[in-house]
């Protein structure tokens, strides 16, 4: 199991805790948030032709510019598609991530 699945396995306890707070509901946001997060950058930097760069490849991904190219691909893709869906939950749960002032 890789980080983004042990992220999103902590944001489902983080939302099966009771009785749910304000602090559970926030954390668990932001967990999911950042289980999508490292699910991009992996997978992304897994289809890189170069193994050894990776890592540092990795380092380069930032939030608004991910934010921002979700938006764009949200926007021009089929509604419905695996790819429309992954853009609009990105763009949603960072909003979301925000509002919790996390």
């Amino acid at each position: 199991m890789g980080y983004p699945e042990d992220l999103l396995d902590a944001a489902r306890a983080f939302f099966s805790v009771e009785p749910a707070t304000n602090s559970t509901l926030r954390r668990t946001v932001s967990t999911a948030y950042y289980a999508l997060f490292h699910l991009l950058i992996e997978d992304a930097c897994r289809l890189w032709d170069e193994p050894d760069h990776r890592g540092k490849l990795s380092r380069h991904f930032d939030h608004k510019r991910m934010r921002e190219a979700s938006a764009s691909r949200a926007k021009t893709c089929a509604t419905g598609t695996d790819l429309h869906i992954v853009s609009n939950t990105f763009v949603f749960l960072q909003q979301k991530r925000h509002e919790a002032g996390l």
